[in-house]
């Protein structure tokens, strides 16, 4: 039976499980196709209506994959207030739950929300508030909306819908045009991953394809082939080197689907963004994306049991030689943008000169390199042009479509040449009286999907074209500089290039290459005129422009080449204000105010020890309004200056200087966990003490909590008591960071209250050093008679007197013995040593490093304490891990205990308990030691 087969070269009518295939290649039963019907010819209106907010009670949902800025459809309107002055807005963003909803734009511009969701950007002054909602199944209604509305109830939640909820208080100042529009960048949706059985946010190509397969809103069918969609999954999570540096993965999907759309649209758009082949076979669905793999068999002439039908080229009309087309770029904030057109004059040349481009659309692709790729993969496979079909034996019955294979024909002089499988068909010959497989094939190889690859390994043996004619010197090559400025303030330089005709007469047309002196390669673009203007150029660097004549026959003559340097805009920006600096772990976030410059850019920051611009370094620029300085230092103050920046390179003088410092490290916990501790004060004083506190989490960036329970801070208040009956309350907190996971768990404890003393404190007869006493309140300093401590005296520094003591604390005692031998499986051996001389009730601390290996198979130890005279703090049973023989002895692991003697003399140490599987003996060396802190 015949596989449906959908391509990037191709696009399919589905009905139920069964299509009609319509390639411009042979996929299945055609035996020619057109390539040029094979680009697809996506909807590009959505991509310009991708921004709109619209209105309409039949407009459909949308399916939103990756990650993509879009607008909505508005479903809720009602206007509240005593004057109507409040309008809010439902504005659906997708007809699913979405992952996250990251930024909002209102008119293309950013916007900034406080934490109640008011807009405090631009001029909007607070008169808009957005309410983010991602459409999860506990979806509640909006709180904000649910207390102003007079029309809905608890029941208008919206689950399984994502949308901003908007409120507008009407300002004729704030609105003089209206209604603004609004996006938002949207994390789509959740896919499921046959890799790990998991359903994530993914713009993994191939998986976002499985999932427009299965779900409602799409075909709706279950019977995928997950070993095909998992392969497909691998090669679209690979990563591709940019030119520019860094790595972007090979294929992703990121885009909206309309429900509206049929099937075949959607489905040809997200396999247009993988260049691959999705089809029908085997009783389920199979994807393979644009990606090179070796030849899975070999077939020769023996294997060929009909008469062969081979096409060496495709018709002229529906050939291609340039690859055009506009994606969705999110470089320039998810604006449809052209990609560079990758024309190739070597092709254009081997048809006889005559241009020939193909629109690519690219609805679902937002990366400008991705779009490139996809552009060059199309006209290099097109230019495999050979197709080939015939009947098989039962040697391909296990080939399917998306199958590469090796032909050897020698007649053809093919020896393992690389075919693609397009089309399959398995049935009876009722002439023949057997069975067999019909397969139309299709040149390839891997340079087809090289990025890297020149036309030359594509036209392989094609002969050489005649030799140039005279006649092609450009002369009288001229530069002149020119330029605009743009709305935005930005000033854009140009050249206009003049030169002479040439006087050949098969003159095609000319090509011109620019680039900065200093660089190693050339942009470059043609003309059939004598003069061009080239755009954009940067300011003050010099340029060297060439140009050269090419005939119709693609010859090509010599370059003559100019330099020029461009001028353009001197005038810098006004400086920063308001610049502030706070200090979190390790890093220091820097702010500031922009200036109101039409054509200003972004932010440069410096750096000093101290508040002077003398010798300050630059370590780094925004375009927004804030800096953060990583990789510092605890406790390390740094001066922060900056610079406005214009499009023009303008810089503008220093701001004023902001201080900040980083905040003292963590304490470090069990397990590499991090602990935080401090206190939080309670900012009412009162004599009772008030509920402990509670917090949902602490941010280490701002060493601040989120969720503090209402009335809790972390200053302590400024007071001025004068009534010793009300109290101060405090509560000590911890917070510990999972050291693999990251979690985090908040302790508060019970607040405690403490009588505040603003002043010093005295006795009515207090004389310096005479008589009376008194406690300074600033300083901590005290001065009294004698003092009775019936506790522990613990100071850094006792300079005067005479101490009288029976016994002085911390002259430790220490003993200590190795451990060398072997312990067989399931048994127990003990490693003490013994203390005397002490005194009962005298804290200790033993500690063991043990190592070794086992000839068992999985071996590990179990540790427990143990000991005589002597009460352990710890007891229980720990676990450590042993080599397996023979790779030798294990790096040493530590067990440490405390306790307290309960007499003068004992042991203490370490029960050691060997495990694993099967029979085994365990080799152990080591060593255990205990100190007693008081002799």
């Amino acid at each position: 039976m015949p596989q449906v087969f959908i391509s990037f070269f191709a696009k399919i009518g589905i009905t139920g499980l069964v299509g009609t295939v319509l390639g411009y290649v042979a996929y299945t039963l055609v035996t020619v196709a057109l390539l040029r019907a094979l680009a697809p010819k996506a909807d590009m209106s959505q991509m310009r209506g991708l921004m709109a907010n619209t209105r309409g009670a039949t407009d459909p949902q949308q399916l939103v994959y990756g990650t993509v800025r879009k607008g909505g459809t508005i479903t809720y309107l009602e206007s509240t207030g005593t004057t109507n002055e409040y309008l809010h807005m439902i504005l659906v963003l997708a007809g699913h739950e979405v992952n996250a909803i990251g930024d909002i734009y209102i008119n293309d511009e950013v916007a900034t929300l406080d934490g109640s969701g008011f807009v405090t950007s631009q001029n909007w002054n607070s008169k808009i508030r957005v309410k983010k909602h991602l459409g999860t199944s506990t979806q509640t209604t909006d709180a904000d909306l649910l207390a102003e509305s007079a029309q809905i109830d608890s029941n208008f939640r919206g689950r399984g819908i994502a949308y901003l909820y908007i409120r507008l208080q009407y300002d004729q100042d704030v609105f003089p045009n209206g209604i603004p529009l609004f996006s938002a960048v949207v994390q789509g949706k959740k896919v499921y991953d046959p890799r790990t059985s998991t359903t994530a946010f993914s713009a993994n190509a191939a998986l976002c394809i499985r999932d427009y397969l299965t779900d409602s809103r799409g075909l709706a069918d279950s019977n995928i082939d997950d070993t095909s969609f998992s392969a497909a999954a691998n090669v679209c999570d690979e990563n591709v080197a940019l030119d520019a540096g860094g790595t972007e993965k090979r294929y992703t999907i990121n885009g909206v689907l309309n429900a509206d759309m049929s099937i075949q649209d959607c489905l040809q758009q997200m396999v247009t963004a993988c260049g691959g082949s999705l089809w029908w076979g085997g009783g389920s669905w199979k994807l393979k994306p644009g990606y090179y793999t070796a030849p899975v068999k070999t077939l020769t002439l023996d294997d060929i049991v009909s008469e062969i039908n081979l096409q060496t080229r495709i018709a002229m009309r529906d050939n291609f030689n340039i690859v055009r087309g506009t994606f969705n770029d999110a470089g320039q904030r998810w604006i449809a943008a052209e990609y560079p057109e990758f024309y190739s004059s070597t092709f254009v040349s081997e048809d006889d000169g005559v241009e020939s481009p193909i629109d690519l659309e690219l609805p679902l692709t937002t990366s400008s390199a991705t779009a490139q790729r996809l552009a060059k993969q199309l006209l290099f496979r097109n230019r495999e042009q050979l197709t080939f079909t015939a009947d098989f034996g039962m040697e391909a019955l296990e080939l399917q479509v998306g199958d590469i294979i090796a032909l050897t024909i020698d007649r053809y002089g093919w020896s393992a040449k690389e075919f693609e499988v397009v089309g399959w068909t398995f049935g009876a010959n009722g002439e023949a009286g057997d069975l067999r497989v019909t397969m139309t094939l299709r040149e390839t190889s891997s340079a087809a999907f090289s990025w890297s690859a020149e036309e030359s390994a594509i036209i392989g043996n094609n002969s050489n074209l005649p030799n140039p004619f005279g006649g092609l010197t450009i002369s009288s090559l001229t530069a002149t500089g020119g330029g605009r400025t743009q709305g935005d303030g930005t000033f854009i330089n140009t050249v206009i290039v003049d030169w002479a005709d040439v006087q050949n007469k098969f003159l095609d047309y000319y090509e011109v290459e620019w680039k900065a002196t200093s660089d190693a390669n050339y942009a470059a673009t043609t003309t059939d005129e004598s003069s061009i203007e080239l755009s954009p150029l940067v300011d003050g660097i010099q340029y060297t422009i060439r140009v050269r004549a090419v005939t119709v026959a693609g010859v090509k003559g010599a370059f003559t080449a100019i330099t020029h340097t461009p001028g353009g805009d001197t005038t810098a920006p006004a400086a920063p204000t308001s610049v502030s600096a706070t200090g979190g772990y390790r890093q220091i976030i820097v702010k500031w105010v922009n200036p109101t410059d039409a054509d200003f850019k972004d932010v440069e920051v410096f750096v000093n020890s101290s508040n002077t611009t003398v010798g300050a370094t630059a370590i780094g620029t925004s375009a927004g309004t804030e800096f953060t300085h990583g990789g510092l230092a605890a406790s390390t103050t740094n001066w922060y200056f900056v610079k406005a920046r214009d499009f023009s390179g303008n810089a503008s003088a220093f701001s004023t200087g902001a201080s900040g410092t980083t905040l003292a490290d963590p304490s470090d916990g069990d397990n590499g966990d991090t602990i935080i501790t401090g206190r939080v004060y309670y900012q009412t004083l009162q004599a009772s003490a008030p509920s402990t506190p509670s917090a949902s989490s602490y941010n280490t960036s701002t060493a601040t909590f989120v969720g503090l329970t209402a009335g809790w801070s972390l200053s302590q208040p400024s007071v001025d008591i004068t009534d010793t009956s009300v109290k101060e309350w405090s509560s000590a907190f911890q917070v510990t960071i999972d050291g693999v996971t990251s979690a985090q768990t908040l302790y508060f404890s019970t607040p405690t209250g403490a009588i505040q003393v603003t002043a010093d404190i005295e006795s009515d007869n207090y004389v310096a050093g005479t008589s009376g006493w008194k406690i300074e309140r600033d300083t901590g300093n005290a001065e009294f008679q004698n003092a009775t401590i019936r506790g522990t005296l613990n100071a850094t520094d006792i300079t005067a007197g005479t101490i009288s003591a029976d016994r002085l604390p911390g002259l430790a005692v220490a003993n200590s013995t190795s451990i060398s031998g072997t312990i067989i499986k399931d048994a127990t051996a003990t490693y003490t040593v013994s203390f005397s001389g002490v005194k009962s009730g005298t804290k200790l601390m033993v500690i063991m490093q043990l190592a070794g290996y086992s000839s068992a198979d999985s071996p590990y130890v179990e540790v427990t304490a143990t000991g005589t005279s002597v009460t352990l703090d710890y007891t229980t049973t720990n676990e450590g891990w042993l080599r397996e023989s023979p790779s030798g002895i294990e790096e040493p692991q530590t067990y440490v205990s405390t306790g307290t003697t309960t007499s003068t003399s004992g042991t203490v140490g370490f029960n050691v308990t060997h495990r694993g599987s099967g029979g085994g003996t365990a080799t152990v060396q080591g060593v255990v030691a205990a100190l007693v802190m008081e002799a």
